[in-house]
């Protein structure tokens, strides 16, 4: 961190062992207290009424097709957790990383100097086992500026023992990570040597164009329940969180700015298995497929099934399946957002890792534009959406778009660099760490 940062970063983590200590004798020991059941709050909602603009499974012969370069900025978030008896400690980071010309900006910085202005959102958020009002009270009175910690959701929501902990982490991040685009946006509209060649740069962010959790669809069909629990809380920041991110997305569109959503997990996705798509993908390969539980499986029979048929061939080249056009009114946002939400197109990219061989080794990742997006680049450029990131990944050698790997790498260095020195400092100070953080800090020690 830079000299700054880490004064203060000192000055807090001082003052978060002041009030760990003040507070011990009157804190409950419970460490399931804030449970990790609730995946199913944080897993993408699942889609119904998703419509196909595609007639067949693409294997692309040529990835070297487009010749003009463009400038590709990377965003991408890092979190970590640090658990105690005590206090829950959630742990971001931010890398923002231009082809062109290298790190763009890191959250917390780690240089002086950066070509972006710096963020002002917290990278770590405090839960305490609070059981009453004075402790309260001291938790404001430490972390009165929200510098770098913070002990409160976006929607301003303490947390307090029973709010859910990977939501937690989910929460900062997409703090962070939402900052961040905004950031890279106004770079990209205000920089006079940008305003002339703003369709010669293009931004990939780590994870959706906009994040659909579950959380939306449950909590709509319970809306009739007089007692929703702690559901009522979360989905209030997650409001916040998305009305952030989605004015922001659709102020690139109003420019013109090509923004992509890069999803790598796409075991936590089901949007293949959605009626329409399923449909068309069993038609193309003439199989019966069930439900498999999600893309990830789905995508993987799909590549077995082109093998086995003789549809795909060594030297192996990369597969797309796609567009897949999502409607906003699919997310359950609208019943929510007050931006206006955009459609989606989606398309599913498989990176074929090695070029011979008996068995295929791949990385599959989903990319997303918004739909007006796509029509400028379709109608507009001559470009299909999928070209980009694909020539990113597979055209410079890699598994993912290389602007979002560097940016990847960066991040986690960060996050894990942060994390130790809380996790060391917290022992010193004799404050007793959990089985699993020990477990995890030991692990990243040896990264």
């Amino acid at each position: 961190m830079s000299t700054g940062y880490t004064e203060l970063f000192k000055e807090y983590i001082h003052r978060l062992n002041d009030l760990i200590n003040s507070v011990r004798n009157s804190i409950v020991y419970d460490i399931n207290s804030r449970t990790n059941s609730l995946i199913d709050l944080r897993k993408e909602v699942s889609y119904s009424r998703t419509k196909t603009l595609f007639d067949k499974i693409m294997i692309i012969d040529n990835v070297q097709e487009i010749n003009k370069f463009y400038g590709i900025i990377g965003i991408d978030g890092s979190s970590r957790a640090i658990d105690t008896p005590y206090v829950f400690i959630g742990v971001s980071s931010l890398s923002i990383y231009l082809n062109i010309e290298g790190e763009l900006l890191d959250h917390p910085p780690i240089y002086t100097r950066y070509t972006l202005p710096r963020l002002t959102s917290p990278f770590i958020a405090v839960s305490l086992d609070i059981i009453n009002t004075a402790t309260l009270e001291i938790l404001r009175k430490v972390f009165r500026e929200k510098t770098i910690f913070t002990f409160q959701s976006p929607a301003g929501i303490i947390y307090t023992n029973d709010y859910n902990k990977p939501l937690i982490l989910d929460e900062l991040r997409s703090t962070v990570e939402n900052e961040g685009l905004d950031r890279v946006i106004d770079y990209l509209i205000n920089n006079i040597n940008l305003k002339n060649s703003i369709g010669n740069h293009i931004v990939f962010v780590d994870g959706p164009l906009y994040p659909v959790p579950n959380i939306f669809k449950l909590h709509y069909k319970i809306l009739h329940l007089t007692s929703r629990g702690k559901i009522d809380e979360y989905i209030a920041s997650w409001r916040t969180i998305l009305n952030h991110r989605i004015r922001v997305i659709n102020r690139s569109i109003k420019e013109n700015i090509v923004v992509y959503g890069i999803v790598k997990r796409l075991e936590l996705s089901r949007l293949l298995l959605s009626t329409p798509v399923l449909d068309k993908i069993q038609d193309y390969l003439g199989i019966k497929i069930g439900d498999v539980g999600n893309d990830s499986v789905l995508l993987d029979l799909i590549v077995n099934e082109l093998y086995r048929k003789g549809y795909y061939k060594a030297p192996y080249k990369p597969i797309v399946i796609g567009p897949i056009l999502v409607p906003s009114s699919e997310t359950y946002l609208d019943k929510y957002i007050d931006e206006e939400v955009p459609d989606k197109i989606v398309y599913y990219v498989i990176v074929p890792l090695n070029v011979y061989g008996s068995f295929i080794k791949y990385s599959a990742f989903r990319v997303e534009v918004a739909y007006k997006i796509y029509n400028m680049l379709v109608e507009d450029l001559g470009i299909e959406p999928y070209y980009l990131p694909l020539k990113d990944s597979f055209g410079a050698g890699v598994s993912i778009p290389l602007s979002l790997l560097y940016a990847d790498k960066r991040c986690k260095r960060i996050s894990k660099s942060i994390s130790r020195l809380l996790a060391a400092y917290l022992e010193s100070e004799g404050i007793p760490l959990t089985y699993d953080t020990l477990r995890l800090i030991e692990a990243i020690s040896h990264e």
